[in-house]
């Protein structure tokens, strides 16, 4: 029995195959059926866009913030600091999107803590070592990614971890996931203020304004340049948002965010 040979600019069919191979890894990756969903769903958010209600405000650990306090990491007792004039100034509640892993400098580490305990009012981030999926957490049994005790016995926790997708985007939030056995509330979750017992996950409204949301510098708080009324009775979210850290990530409809250094003292309206 003969073989059927290649007719002359017919490809061996060894090369169709490694293309369609190659084909659908590639469109594996990328995720290729979620490109013109995503991108239909940013153009629904465009139609109706509106602005942030200004209950959440931001401290930004931005660029200047940087330059002015230190570069990064900064000790505990700066973020300790930071608590405290927050808590002093009347904000709601305090969630800090800085994972503290073990231990540090002892006096540093004893500022947090009292810091943590005097407030009452703390959410301190969980993360897990690789990230997280769509049907679930890996890495979720390792123990340096909670916070140590001496701050959390004092405060609740949030879970910080999210799925990107080949954008750097994020898509889906989770209301909770479960980290060493126990469910833990997502941030978003948490300043939803959504019931505790929601499992599974939700779309964020990406068609809210991110330029409305008050900023202050971390700089303005740590030096006492923001008036109090800005964060009395709102809910804080202290985090990085600088691009010498890298903290920056792909907003559907808005694109690269944070794309400034927050040069004013006073939250944005």
């Amino acid at each position: 029995m003969r073989l059927r040979r290649p007719q002359k600019g017919e490809a061996p069919s060894w090369k169709l195959l490694l293309w369609t191979a190659v084909a659908a890894i590639i469109f594996g990756l990328i995720g290729a059926g979620e490109l013109p969903e995503d991108m239909l769903r940013a153009s629904r958010n465009s139609l109706h866009q509106h602005k942030a209600t200004g209950d959440i405000v931001l401290v930004a650990i931005d660029d200047r913030s940087l330059r002015e306090v230190g570069r990064w990491p900064w000790p505990r007792s700066r973020h300790a600091e930071i608590i405290n004039k927050l808590s002093q100034a009347g904000a709601n509640r305090t969630f800090v999107d800085i994972v503290f892993n073990g231990r540090s400098d002892s006096t540093d580490d004893a500022k947090l803590a009292d810091a943590v305990s005097n407030a009452r009012n703390v959410t301190l981030a969980v993360s897990t070592r690789s990230g997280i999926t769509r049907t679930g957490i890996t890495g979720s049994g390792d123990p340096d990614l909670l916070p140590p005790e001496m701050f959390s016995k004092h405060a609740e926790l949030g879970l910080i971890s999210v799925a990107y997708n080949y954008q750097n985007a994020v898509w889906h939030l989770d209301y909770s996931r479960k980290v060493q056995g126990k469910a833990v509330q997502s941030f978003s979750a948490k300043l939803a203020k959504v019931d505790s017992r929601l499992n599974g996950d939700f779309m964020p409204d990406y068609s809210t304004d991110p330029t409305t949301v008050p900023v202050i510098a971390a700089a303005d708080i740590l030096n006492g340049r923001f008036d109090p009324k800005s964060v009395q009775g709102k809910d804080v979210v202290v985090g990085t948002a600088s691009e010498g850290i890298g903290d920056q990530y792909f907003i559907p409809g808005w694109g690269r965010w944070p794309v400034r250094t927050f040069t004013s003292s006073e939250p944005r309206h």
